[in-house]
């Protein structure tokens, strides 16, 4: 069974063209959290956990708060094959 959620590192700016680095897959989103405050101690940065069950996509700029991003930009960046 392939697990839903996948953790994306995102490479560059989102807002300019960046790129979607595969890390790994989740089984819940609450553990894709946890995985990335895990990650976010020894790689700060932004990361974007993709649902692949509803294509939502949220960006967590760890180590801060979670937050959810409506813009157009996010959704162009393209996911890598993995997810």
């Amino acid at each position: 069974m392939r697990l839903p959620f996948c953790i994306l590192d995102v490479l560059g700016d989102v807002l300019d063209g960046g790129e979607l680095h595969f890390v790994e897959r989740a089984q819940t989103l609450e553990a894709a959290r946890r995985r990335i405050e895990a990650l976010a101690d020894v790689h700060p940065g932004q990361y974007v956990v993709h649902n692949g069950e509803t294509g939502e996509r949220l960006l967590i700029s760890a180590p801060s708060e979670p937050w959810y991003y409506s813009g157009q930009e996010l959704s162009q960046l393209r996911l890598p094959r993995r997810c």
